[in-house]
């Protein structure tokens, strides 16, 4: 029983990270082109920083998104327009949260990143 949970996870984790190296190069022209004009001040550390918390939260979206083996009552995001639509919204929600906090404790956006306690946020 347990051998098969963990394989499935590992299956899951293949094909998101296939997923990811197939979609990286137009998900980073997509952000670039969405926020042209977008102050950063030249701070390349921001622009990286947003494109992995978006990536991050597109991870944790596609276990909800196509996934057959959903469980009866587990949240299921219906199309392509909805899974967009909340990788927007919790993507600008979590890069705002965790900006405010990094800014908080360390007084700029100097040395911003996504770290893993920030992941499992």
């Amino acid at each position: 029983g347990d051998n098969n949970i963990a394989k499935k996870e590992n299956t899951s984790d293949n094909e998101n990270s296939r997923w990811f190296e197939r979609t990286k190069e137009k998900t980073l022209h997509n952000f670039i082109a969405a926020n042209e004009g977008v102050a950063t001040n030249g701070n390349s550390e921001l622009v990286e920083f947003n494109i992995r918390v978006t990536e991050s939260v597109k991870k944790c979206l596609l276990n909800f998104y196509k996934n057959k083996e959903a469980l009866v009552g587990q949240y299921r995001i219906k199309d392509k327009q909805q899974f967009m639509d909340l990788c927007k919204k919790f993507s600008y929600q979590f890069r705002d949260e965790i900006k405010e906090s990094f800014v908080t404790f360390n007084g700029s956006y100097d040395g911003i990143t996504l770290t893993l306690d920030n992941k499992s946020f």
